[in-house]
């Protein structure tokens, strides 16, 4: 994520996406992509995180993650810089 803060915290980060998944794909549509926020993977000084969703819903989730321009008065940008089909995949390069 791109931002003029310095450092944003989890929680902001979650209500702002939650409410940025529920207004793009409802109620229904976030609970069949099995969507979610991985808290310990939330890094706030990097602004880096991780979300998790089922493999036919990722262009929903990166459309409504795009929609998301403000969290609190800080202006943001998201940006997906990886797609995986597991968590443990997304850390292998790191090694």
């Amino acid at each position: 994520m791109e931002t003029d803060a310095p450092s944003i915290e989890y929680y902001e980060v979650k209500g702002a996406v939650w409410n940025a998944v529920l207004s793009w794909m409802g109620e229904k549509g976030a609970a069949m992509a099995r969507f979610r926020i991985i808290k310990n993977l939330w890094n706030p000084s990097k602004k880096e995180g991780v979300v998790s969703c089922s493999p036919k819903y990722v262009d929903d989730v990166r459309t409504a993650l795009a929609l998301i321009e403000h969290i609190g008065d800080a202006s943001v940008i998201f940006r997906v810089t990886k797609v995986s089909g597991t968590i443990k995949s997304l850390f292998e390069d790191v090694k």
